[in-house]
């Protein structure tokens, strides 16, 4: 289409507007795709060329490329986060915000304003909590908060230590930490430095640091090449995160989108990693991921089963060796239970957990740390109900009445915690104060095996000492090894918290993938012959007379196929439109014909009678087809040519 300021003599085009740029329909979808496609090019070209200039200036630090964000997340989000591939760290910036906000400053909270919060645990969808990386690169988030005005800030540090933990973001900034002690200026926007969130950050930097959740493999790769990330064609995983209702307009994003209206529900995020891959068109989507978001009973599991999510009632639990707690709305949902703990807490809102201060597993520690809040406000703030509007419905949202002064009310705890078959190794717990010193100490019910602690009112934190075990004590951390691809090279190493040992498979396990083994030290490495998801149970056993098993868990193992060469789509990763819509090849087991420019059944069978037969062969790295009865000949990957069938 020709436009009115293109002068095709001088060489020179006119530019369409962004939002313009971002649709593709109609009769400027190629030009915008041109537009997009140079300006992407652009932009990568500066990061690269600046990445360079600093190298020759002497710089030899990391270099992070960033434009913030694009006009149109779905089409435009992937290629955003490829163009940024030119430098060393892939980093975004993500908020989380009331839904409304009706503020007369965007930075300041003052009398009048309006807000609607939501926990983001009961709309999960539309949270900073999953991230979608780029393969092989590091990726951090720099800028970050849960923005005021919400009651709710409180639940940000323990599920943001979490999910990063388990989704393997490689650093967290918080966004803004203006001074050395609590804040006591204005009533922000961005507030780090209050109770609820700074005041949190011990238990949470800990587990966070020392990597107390577990690892997940990726569980959701979606393969763009350039030519496909300028295509204007939506992500099949969009995941809509960083929506900040201070720079956004509340009517083009959607906070909690509805599930599976999506190609890829975006929830997969917090089930394991998800990954934009540049470098091929092969997508993974695995289904035991999908099949973790429950649906009917409203909780989102993790692959590393360490997370769990009830999104109905607003509560995180996680439970892993050495830290254990809860988060969210745990007054209405009653006492959570973990391995080693149970948490009854009376406050309607709040975070109560207990981790490991000499990073053994909890079942063997010797100092225990317990962090507990519920929630904090301003002296003197004070809201009333308000009735708004949110797409066409009337919401009740909140009204300030009264910003309150410097000074902070932390709600009292209303807290007990029961240390489940800790009784014989008990010694004391103590309360700690604001600056972690002792500050009392604290009576301790013992009932049978268990010790019951009711957590003091006016104090975040207690620490618990206790006995060595007589026996040594060890758990396994790892619970989902890194992915692994067909024939390639592989190396991991299992991990535990404890006593060291020596590392098997069960009797009960399942196989290795063939060209694959287990060192006694706990290192897996080969290069695997079979491709698919692998369940092992992994035991540790004591390295010393007898080797008595010290811990024994499920670890899975997902060896992703080569990416074929055409005419054949490659199995089991590749989401695909067939007649009766979009499928993966997970659980649709078809491929594109380009020869024959249809889609073709799969039968995994090495047998040529069916009517559409096809044979993967994982050495060869691709699908070999048969069927004697209409096309009597295969596609050979090795020779990259048609056989006839007569030469099997």
């Amino acid at each position: 289409r020709r436009l009115t300021r293109d002068d095709l003599e001088a060489g020179r085009l006119q530019l369409v507007s962004a939002l313009s740029m971002s649709q593709n329909r109609g009769s400027a979808l190629f030009r915008n795709r041109d537009q997009v496609a140079y300006l992407a090019e652009q932009q990568r070209g500066f990061f690269a060329e600046m990445k360079t200039l600093l190298r020759d200036l002497g710089y030899d630090g990391v270099v992070s490329a960033n434009n913030w964000k694009t006009i149109n997340t779905p089409r435009l989000g992937d290629l955003e986060l490829y163009t940024y591939t030119a430098g060393d760290l892939i980093d975004r910036h993500n908020f989380y915000s009331p839904w409304i906000s009706e503020q007369a400053q965007f930075f300041a909270v003052a009398p009048g304003d309006r807000f609607f919060p939501v926990s983001a645990f009961l709309a999960p969808r539309g949270t900073p909590l999953q991230q979608k990386q780029v393969a092989d690169h590091p990726f951090s988030i720099s800028e970050q908060a849960w923005t005021m005005y919400t009651p709710l800030q409180g639940e940000a540090p323990l599920a943001v230590a979490s999910y990063m933990s388990m989704l393997d973001i490689d650093a967290w900034m918080w966004f803004a930490i203006d001074t050395k002690t609590w804040n006591t200026a204005s009533h922000r926007t961005w507030i780090v430095e209050n109770p609820a969130t700074l005041g949190q950050f011990p238990a949470a930097a800990l587990l966070y640091r020392r990597g107390d959740i577990a690892e997940a493999g990726v569980v959701g790769r979606e393969g763009r090449t350039p030519a496909s990330l300028t295509s204007l064609e939506e992500s099949k995983l969009v995941i809509n995160t960083g929506f900040d209702v201070f720079r956004d307009d509340p009517g083009d994003f959607d906070p909690d989108p509805v599930p599976g209206r999506d190609l890829v529900d975006p929830a997969i995020g917090l089930v394991g990693k998800t990954v934009l891959d540049p470098s091929t068109d092969d997508d993974l989507f695995l289904p035991e991921a999908l099949d973790r978001i429950g649906e009917s009973d409203g909780t989102i599991h993790s692959m590393t089963g360490q997370l769990r999510m009830h999104t109905d009632a607003g509560v995180l639990v996680l439970d892993s060796a050495r830290s254990q707690g809860a988060n969210g709305f745990l007054g209405s949902h009653g006492p959570v239970e973990t391995e080693n703990l149970r948490i009854d807490m009376g406050n309607d809102f709040g975070a109560v957990v207990v981790t490991s201060l000499d990073d053994n597993p909890l079942v063997s520690a010797e100092s225990l740390f317990i962090q507990a809040f519920a929630s904090n406000r301003r002296v003197g703030f004070r809201t009333e109900p308000v009735e708004m509007s949110w797409r066409s419905e009337s919401v009740t949202g909140l009204q300030v009445l009264d910003e309150g002064d410097a000074r902070y009310e932390v709600e009292r705890l209303d807290v007990r915690v029961r240390l489940k078959g800790f009784a014989d190794r008990w010694e004391s717990a103590r309360r700690l104060d604001v600056n972690l010193y002792p500050d009392g100490s604290i009576e301790a019910v013992i009932e049978g095996e268990d010790v019951l602690l009711t957590l003091p009112s006016d104090s975040l934190y207690t620490k618990v000492d206790l006995r060595a075990p007589e026996e040594p004590v060890a758990r396994i951390e790892t619970r989902m090894l890194p992915n692994a691809r067909l024939v390639e090279p592989y190396e991991a190493r299992l991990r535990a918290a404890g006593e060291t040992g020596t590392w098997h498979l069960a009797e009960t396990s399942g196989p290795l993938p063939d060209g694959l083994a287990l060192a006694e030290d706990g290192t897996l490495t080969g290069a695997p012959g079979q491709a698919g998801l692998f369940h092992l149970r992994i035991e540790l056993r004591d390295a010393g007379p007898g080797e008595a098993v010290l811990d024994t868990r499920d670890i899975t193992l997902l060896v992703e196929p080569v990416p074929a060469t055409t005419p054949w789509g490659t199995p089991a990763n590749r989401s695909k439109s067939a007649f009766f819509g979009w499928v993966l090849d997970l659980e649709w087991p078809m491929v594109w014909s380009w020869e024959f420019a249809t889609w073709l059944y799969v039968v995994p069978s090495d047998s040529p009678t069916a009517l559409f037969a096809f044979r993967y062969e994982g050495l060869a790295g691709g699908w070999t087809w048969l069927s004697g009865e209409f096309w009597p000949w295969y596609y050979d990957y090795e020779a990259g040519e048609w056989k006839s069938a007569e030469n099997l």
